[in-house]
């Protein structure tokens, strides 16, 4: 009950609140394990997991790792007893871990633990897509970024396509949900594209981000102006720096919606 309070007072903006209330929750399930209650050790996990949001919140990064590595920590030894309860939460751990790790300099720590959190997920998801994808992209969306930013470019690219390859099996099942995740894969793939040099490829792969998202734009435009108005964006600067002509075939109905909404817009 006092992890779950912390939670909700970090989501309202009370971050000191939010750690005093949390770490009062870890040291009792931490005392209730020394004690031999081993019952508890997953709620301890927890507790960690969550400290380390609330010490992260605050910009104590060094002190967030260290309990996110005992949570870590925890969570392996829970999942080689019950994989199938543990590892989903494991990954979760090592993914934040990543997160961490690169934003205090420390790159390649944080590449190693968000490829063994994906790799995890990916085990997982052969057996429960449904469930078990779109976390998946997420650690996946994690190494590509950390790989982009190490210069490990092929890696970051090959990744960044097999989020777009989820996305686009995910789509399939549930549109509405997982549109704006597909486009915004698609526009990472260019970034890493761009970064290679390879403008006139990454153009193309912005082009496929907005051919996915155009038919529910131009159905309910507003949930996805902000994503297409930054796909459209990127496009005319990735296809001036590689000396291309604009798609207006593929930009035409979307300006038409802009258009509509400015117009409403200007009748308020």
């Amino acid at each position: 009950m006092l992890g779950t309070l912390g939670n909700i007072l970090s989501d309202l903006d009370q971050p000191d609140e939010a750690l005093e209330t949390t770490w009062r929750a870890f040291r009792i399930y931490e005392q209730l394990v020394k004690a031999g209650h081993d019952a508890f050790l997953p709620a301890t996990a927890e507790s960690l997991n969550n400290l380390a949001k609330c010490l992260g919140d605050l910009n104590q990064n060094a002190e967030a790792l260290d309990k996110l590595q005992q949570a870590v920590e925890t969570r392996q030894q829970l999942a080689q007893t019950l994989p199938d309860v543990f590892l989903p939460e494991l990954a979760k751990s090592l993914c934040n871990s990543a997160i961490l790790l690169n934003r205090l300099g420390r790159a390649e720590e944080g590449l190693g633990k968000a490829l063994e959190s994906a790799k995890i997920l990916e085990q997982l998801a052969k057996a429960q897509p449904d469930v078990f994808l779109s976390d998946l992209v997420w650690a996946l969306d994690i190494v590509v970024g950390i790989s982009k930013d190490l210069g490990k470019y092929e890696d970051a690219l090959d990744k960044a396509l097999q989020a777009v390859q989820i996305y686009e099996q995910l789509v399939k099942a549930r549109p509405d949900a997982f549109l704006l995740g597909l486009a915004g894969s698609w526009d990472t793939h260019a970034h890493v594209l761009i970064s290679m040099g390879r403008q006139k490829e990454a153009a193309g792969s912005i082009a496929r981000g907005i051919q996915a998202l155009t038919p529910c734009f131009q159905k309910t435009p507003l949930p996805f102006a902000e994503t297409m108005a930054k796909l459209c964006h990127n496009y005319n600067i990735v296809c001036a720096q590689a000396k291309l002509g604009l798609d207006m075939l593929l930009l035409a109905p979307v300006f038409d919606v802009f258009k509509k909404l400015k117009e409403n817009e200007s009748k308020k």
